[in-house]
C-alpha cells in the first residue's frame, strides 16, 4: 500500500506524464459511465461505484495542479457517485451529457497532439492494474443485470399470465420517407443524409422501423409503450413494467443513433433531431 502511494506522489512526474495518467483515469471513467448508463436495470453496484469514486478524485487531484488551470477550467460537472441518485442519469446521460463528457476527453488528446507529447507508462505497473480492476467490476455488473432483467421478463411472463402483444402492424407501406435532410428508401434499402454518400440498410432492422415511425410521426410525442407496441417488440406485455419497456427503447434509439452516425449526421444533429422528454418518450424535431 505504502509502494502504491509513494509511485503516485504526482510532484515526482512532470506535465506530459501527468497529462497521459489524466487521460488514462478519465477514460477509464467514461468507460464505466457508459456501461451503467446503458444497461437494462439500474443496480447501485459498490464496486463499480468504489472504482468510479476513486478515478473521479485522481482526475480532479490532478486537475488541481498548477499546471492544469486552464483544463480544470474546461471540466464537465460528472455524477458525484453511482449509487446516491441515480434514477435519471441513464436519460440524462442520452440527452447530452456523455457528449458534453467525451468532448473533454478530445480537449485532454488534443492537448497532447499539439505539444507532440508520447504515451508515456505511467507509473509502472499501475495503469494495467487499474485497466484489470475496472474492466473485471464493468464485467461482474453486466452479467448481473442480464441475469436480473432476464428474471424480471420471466416473472412478468410465468405470473401475469398474459400472452405477448402480436397485433396486425400499423406501418404505412411507403417506401420513401424525407425528412430533415434524410432520405430513407426502403424499396432501394438504402439511407442518405444530404450530400453524404447513401449506405445499405437492412429495411427489417428495428432501428430502420423505427426511425421509420418517427418520421411518420414527426412533431408528435411517442410514448415509450406507444413505441414498443406500434413496433410488436418481443420484449413488450400489456403488463411489462413501464421502467423495463423505456429502457429497451432507450437501446432502441442508442442503436438508431449508430446507423444516423454512419450516413453522417453528427451527434449534435442527432440529439437536436430526436428530441427526449424525460420518462415519457421520444419526439422528431426538423434539424435547422
Amino acid at each position: 500500500m505504502n509502494k502504491q502511494k509513494e509511485a503516485l506522489d504526482y510532484n515526482k512526474f512532470d506535465y506530459p506524464q501527468l497529462l497521459n495518467y489524466l487521460r488514462i483515469n478519465y477514460l477509464h471513467i467514461l468507460k464505466i459511465l457508459d456501461n451503467f448508463c446503458t444497461c437494462p436495470v439500474f443496480l447501485k453496484d459498490l464496486r463499480l461505484n468504489f472504482c468510479y469514486m476513486n478515478l473521479l478524485k485522481t482526475v480532479n487531484t490532478i486537475l488541481e495542479l498548477k499546471s492544469f488551470e486552464d483544463l480544470k477550467k474546461e471540466k464537465p460537472e460528472l455524477f458525484e457517485d453511482l449509487i446516491s441518485d441515480i434514477e435519471d442519469m441513464d436519460i440524462e446521460w442520452e440527452s447530452g451529457y456523455s457528449q458534453v463528457a467525451y468532448k473533454f476527453l478530445a480537449r485532454i488528446e488534443k492537448e497532447f497532439i499539439d505539444k507532440g507529447y508520447k504515451f508515456y507508462e505511467f507509473p509502472k505497473g499501475i495503469n494495467h492494474i487499474l485497466e484489470n480492476t475496472v474492466d473485471k467490476a464493468i464485467s461482474a455488473y453486466g452479467q448481473e443485470n442480464k441475469l436480473i432483467f432476464e428474471g424480471m421478463l420471466k416473472k412478468i411472463e410465468k405470473e401475469s399470465g398474459l400472452k405477448r402483444v402480436d397485433q396486425p402492424s400499423e406501418e404505412s407501406n411507403n417506401d420513401l420517407l424525407e425528412y430533415g435532410g434524410i432520405i430513407l428508401n426502403l424499396s432501394k434499402a438504402t439511407l442518405q443524409y444530404k450530400d453524404n454518400n447513401q449506405i445499405e440498410i437492412q429495411p427489417d432492422n428495428k432501428e430502420i422501423k423505427f426511425l421509420k415511425l418517427l418520421i411518420q410521426n414527426k412533431g408528435n410525442v411517442l410514448k415509450y409503450e406507444e413505441i414498443a407496441k406500434k413496433m410488436r417488440l418481443s420484449f413488450y406485455y400489456e403488463s411489462a413494467l413501464k421502467a423495463i419497456v423505456a429502457r429497451e427503447v432507450q437501446f432502441l434509439k442508442r442503436d438508431l443513433g449508430n446507423v444516423l452516425r454512419k450516413a453522417g449526421l453528427t451527434q449534435k444533429e442527432i440529439t437536436k433531431m430526436i428530441i427526449t422528454k424525460k420518462k415519457v418518450g421520444y419526439k422528431l424535431k426538423d434539424i435547422k
